[in-house]
């Protein structure tokens, strides 16, 4: 009778548990990425000296195009820079980077170095795929796009790719001078409340560091119907002006699939093409998060 008596306690007990696995799965959302960012980390050194660096890094990915038949578009001014300073913001103990979040904060910089008045601000969650739920974390009737990032060459492997699914909002143009507190960062995303709930701490820059971006789109490749820009990017320390990363990268919409696959077959041309170019595959923010990689090839 006792043996039955438990019995039915745990049958009660696992559907209630069923129950709220379900109730909790309800809030979660299958991520259907609608664009698709495909990364590859390059040798830093190549860019110490950043105009001949440009040019052989984009003169390598023409050579690998016109070997696969790939048009391409080069734009007017293939090599003109845009700069930058990023942030990365986070709690001493890396509270959002322990709940999968990051808090980046860009401002542009003049022909002069000096910083603009505005800047823009982003809050993103990014979990690797495979990931079979995803939560629903910003406010209803704001709904944000879900985005892909994929990869490559890591551990040194051609071809072995890593994705990353991510949802994000951005506020653009806001000015500097707004943005000294922890406060000011809640203001622009309440659930920054949340997420930073615990012993009091303030935000501050991740290990302290600024990075300096410097950024060119020497052009377009066509993958199948689409037109895709090229984007490749040189991370600096400001402080000490060590090179920290170097990546090739290109965004192309999930849909049509032709032109996705065309744009991923290529990614993974390039891989095997350049390899002598490479390192090991990372997200750029996680060298910021995890210094002791930068650099390993």
């Amino acid at each position: 009778m006792r043996c039955l008596q438990l019995f039915s306690r745990i049958a009660v007990e696992l559907f209630c548990m069923g129950i709220v696995f379900a109730a909790s799965t309800v809030a979660f959302a299958s991520p259907q990425p609608e664009t698709v960012e495909m990364k590859l980390l390059v040798d830093s050194s190549l860019l110490q000296e950043r105009s001949a660096g440009w040019q052989q890094l984009w003169s390598a990915v023409k050579k690998v195009a016109i070997a696969r038949d790939i048009p391409i578009t080069e734009a007017q001014q293939p090599f003109k820079e845009g700069c930058r300073s990023i942030q990365y913001l986070d709690t001493e103990d890396q509270r959002l980077a322990r709940q999968h979040y990051i808090l980046r904060k860009r401002i542009k910089l003049d022909k002069n170095g000096l910083p603009k008045k505005n800047c823009d601000i982003m809050l993103k969650f990014r979990v690797p795929e495979p990931a079979a739920s995803f939560p629903a974390i910003f406010e209803a009737g704001s709904p944000q796009p879900y985005e892909r990032d994929i990869v490559g060459n890591i551990d040194g492997r051609a071809g072995n790719n890593q994705a990353y699914i991510s949802q994000r909002k951005k506020k653009k143009k806001i000015p500097v001078a707004e943005l000294m507190r922890t406060a000011d960062y809640i203001g622009y995303f309440p659930m920054l409340q949340n997420l930073l709930s615990g012993p009091a701490t303030g935000l501050q820059p991740v290990h302290g560091c600024t990075v300096i971006e410097y950024k060119i789109v020497p052009g377009c490749l066509h993958f199948s119907s689409a037109q895709v820009p090229v984007t490749m990017s040189y991370w600096l320390d400001a402080d000490t002006q060590t090179p920290i990363a170097a990546e090739i990268s290109w965004d192309c919409a999930a849909q049509p699939v032709a032109v996705l696959d065309a744009g991923q077959q290529f990614f993974t041309y390039l891989q095997h093409e350049m390899k002598d170019f490479l390192v090991r595959g990372h997200l750029k923010d996680d060298l910021i998060q995890n210094p002791v990689w930068i650099g390993k090839k």
